[in-house]
């Protein structure tokens, strides 16, 4: 079976699992009927399916990256097992780090039957609200948190440092732990230069030590993934980013097309390669009152599909302007449809790597 005949099999069952499970959505359990799904009633097929779906995940084409919430625990719908995902989702990067049993199992399912490599998403900002929460009555800029001689010129930002430390030691060691692909890293600088000299100092020296943490994470597991997310252009020192491999450009506040390339290209410096831009978009909010998330304005004025509108974006050429993929924030609340599950997220993988025969 040649590479033409195997993505058009990967495709044509991958298609036939989506509509299979149609109905998983209404999570109806009062009745307990086994429907044998593909895997059981063709097994040899599917075995075929899964390495041809593996094939071509370690074959050039466009990536499609989704946050995954899975702070809820315990199961309470289909939409909570990551082994509902569409097949053809390259990476999945999990909110909360810590996994119970039943997650770490499907994990290493969605890993090893369809080589979807798990990771999870360190924010710095939730280590601000963090050290906040410790720290009642104090913010992480304030006076409380920074000791200053009487003479002023001794700065020293102990107690924020030393609970950063002890937070990106435990938040790192959750990789090796759990046996992700890596991690995700959630910044954005602050433009330390407009500062105060004492403010300018702390920033300095709190960039300087988060990013430490990264960089020694980052010698130790030279295999993993490391994707950044947020706007990098006050990052004092970039040498760890030619090694990552991808970079998150937030687009959850455009409403246009053109407006996902404005976002990328502000985050075009130095030292990054212009070729890894995962641009990331929200799905739909489940509250009906909501009709403006997860959906762009087109030319003709109408509302359409981000998601759908940002695989089409992703296949346009723009120079100096590398399209590695797309992504797709909240993406469970697009597992509820009736036709069937994960429709937008299936449809948008479809428009950047369509089959041969299309």
């Amino acid at each position: 079976m040649n590479n033409k005949t195997n993505i058009i099999v990967t495709l044509l069952f991958a298609a036939s699992c989506a509509f299979v499970s149609c109905d998983d959505w209404t999570d109806v359990e009062s009745i307990d009927i086994k429907q044998p799904g593909i895997e059981e009633q063709n097994p040899e097929l599917y075995t075929k399916y899964l390495e041809n779906l593996r094939q071509y995940k370690s074959s050039e084409h466009k990536i499609a990256y989704v946050q995954f919430d899975n702070t809820r625990k315990g199961y309470q719908s289909r939409a909570d097992h990551l082994t509902d995902l569409p097949d053809s989702i390259d990476i999945v990067s999990l909110v909360s780090p810590e996994l119970t049993s039943d997650e770490a199992k499907e994990m290493n399912q969605i890993r090893n039957d369809k080589g979807t490599r798990v990771i999870y998403t360190i924010k710095y900002t939730d280590l601000e609200a963090a050290y906040i929460a410790k720290y009642p009555g104090t913010d992480e800029d304030s006076e409380n948190s920074i000791a200053i001689s009487e003479e002023g010129d001794d700065i020293s930002d102990s107690q924020f440092l030393s609970f950063m430390n002890d937070y990106m030691d435990k938040t790192l060691a959750l990789c090796d732990q759990y046996g992700y692909d890596g991690i995700n890293i959630c910044y954005s600088p602050k433009n330390a230069a407009h500062m105060e000299g004492q403010k300018q100092l702390i920033e300095q020296n709190r960039q300087n030590t988060f990013m430490k943490k990264i960089s020694d994470w980052r010698s130790n597991h030279m295999n993993a993934m490391l994707l950044f997310e947020g706007n990098l252009v006050f990052l004092k020192d970039k040498t760890i980013l030619k090694g990552c491999n991808y970079f998150i450009a937030d687009a959850s506040d455009v409403i246009t097309v053109e407006g996902l390339t404005s976002v990328v290209r502000m985050m075009i410096i130095e030292d990054i390669p212009t070729e890894r831009f995962i641009v990331c978009v929200p799905t739909y909010s489940l509250d009906s009152n909501d009709l403006e998330t997860g959906y762009f304005i087109n030319a003709q004025g109408s509302s359409v599909s981000a998601i759908q509108a940002t695989a089409y974006w992703a296949l346009t050429p723009e120079k100096g302007l590398g399209k590695a993929g797309i992504g797709v924030y909240h993406v469970k609340n697009d597992y509820y449809n009736p036709a069937f599950v994960y429709p937008n997220v299936r449809i948008a993988i479809n428009i950047m790597n369509p089959s041969p025969n299309n």
